[in-house]
């Protein structure tokens, strides 16, 4: 879609399945891929995953349903069937704010980034915790020591 590559980078959904066997196919696809991955992370020994809990501090009300790029950290933990829970560390602050300068504004989800940011100071910023299937207690864990042990107070 030529108009959507003008306003933004992220690129857009290729397959859509027409037909049960299509469906059928996708499925077994990403099952695949689950154990595959799982697998890699057996492999190296990981057993949590600790990454960006949002692309943005909490946004402005009203506005999430109309941001899909929002959904984009939660995304391949919910296609894996993967247990996730946000925890916040820290909160926005004007540092934050002064370093959006360089942060690009080269296509739409940028610029909304750059307006959603605007005044967000002191919003809270979080991390996701990620486990593998089952494995809810790990994230139970890991969020309990990072509200124990970090920074950010309510």
């Amino acid at each position: 879609n030529p108009i959507l590559r003008c306003l933004s980078n992220i690129p857009p959904l290729e397959n859509y399945f027409t037909t049960t066997r299509e469906l059928y196919r996708g499925l077994l696809d990403k099952h695949i891929f689950a154990l595959d991955y799982f697998k890699s992370m057996e492999e190296a020994g990981i057993d949590v995953i600790l990454c960006p809990g949002q692309i943005t501090p909490a946004l402005p009300a009203g506005t999430a349903g109309t941001f899909i790029p929002i959904l984009l950290p939660y995304l391949p933990w919910n296609v894996l069937n993967m247990p996730a829970g946000i925890a916040p560390v820290t909160r926005y602050t004007a540092e934050d704010e002064n370093q959006m300068e360089s942060y690009p504004w080269n296509d739409l989800t940028y610029r909304l980034i750059h307006r959603f940011n605007k005044g967000a100071e002191g919003l809270p910023l979080t991390v996701q915790v990620v486990a593998r299937p089952y494995h809810e207690e790990q994230v139970l864990q890991i969020m309990k020591v990072l509200h124990e042990n970090g920074s950010y107070r309510v």
